[in-house]
C-alpha cells in the first residue's frame, strides 16, 4: 500500500445460488490499486449454497474495507466483521 493512502473502499458482490462470486463493483475507493487488489479478493469468496430451488436467485450485499498505513505497516480491516470494526473504532481509525 502506498504511503499516505488511507480510507473506505465499499465494494457490492453478488452471489449464485451455489455460493460463486458472479460480480463485484466498486462502489467507493481511496485509491484505484486498492480497488483492483480487492476485486481479486473478492472473487475468491465463496458462500455457503443456499439450498434454494430457485436457480435464478442472486444473493447481493456490500464489503466496508478500511485501509491505513501506520509507521511504513499497512491494516486493512473488514469493517462489515464485527471484531475488526471493533478494533478500528477502538483505535480511533489509527493504528
Amino acid at each position: 500500500m502506498a504511503a499516505g493512502i488511507q480510507g473506505l473502499l465499499v465494494a457490492e458482490i453478488e452471489f449464485d445460488r451455489r455460493g460463486r462470486v458472479l460480480r463485484s463493483t466498486m462502489l467507493a475507493t481511496p485509491d484505484e490499486k486498492l480497488a483492483r487488489a480487492a476485486e481479486v479478493c473478492l472473487a475468491r469468496w465463496q458462500l455457503q449454497p443456499s439450498g434454494s430451488e430457485d436457480r435464478s436467485e442472486v444473493r447481493k450485499g456490500k464489503v466496508f474495507f478500511w485501509f491505513s498505513l501506520a509507521a511504513g505497516v499497512p491494516h486493512v480491516f473488514l469493517v462489515n466483521d464485527l471484531k475488526q470494526r471493533d478494533a478500528l473504532v477502538a483505535a480511533g481509525g489509527r493504528l
